[in-house]
């Protein structure tokens, strides 16, 4: 039983995962077409926040796996984007 669900499992992330890569070079051909750069600073801040979030919403949990590695990621994407939009910033 496992099996056939694992098996099943993965036909379907790719069943589904081709329905979405069409849209998905769509969007990375449009966003290739404009200036993005600023843009991509804050996505990278906004992932790491979410990871932030995840720890601080886990951290009182006693089965919780790993919270720490979420809080360790999350503030060094969020740290990256704010060091890396100052650097931008001051260049231009």
């Amino acid at each position: 039983m496992p099996v056939t669900t694992i098996v099943i499992g993965i036909v379907v992330s790719f069943a589904i995962g081709l329905l979405v890569l069409p849209f998905a070079v769509l969007a990375i051909l449009v966003a290739s077409r404009f200036a993005v750069w600023p843009a991509v600073i804050g996505f990278v801040g906004g992932a790491g926040l979410v990871g932030v979030l995840v720890a601080a919403l886990n951290a009182g949990e006693r089965d919780s796996p790993a919270y720490g590695s979420w809080l360790v990621v999350g503030s060094a994407l969020a740290a990256a984007s704010i060091a890396v939009f100052a650097v931008w910033r001051r260049a231009s």
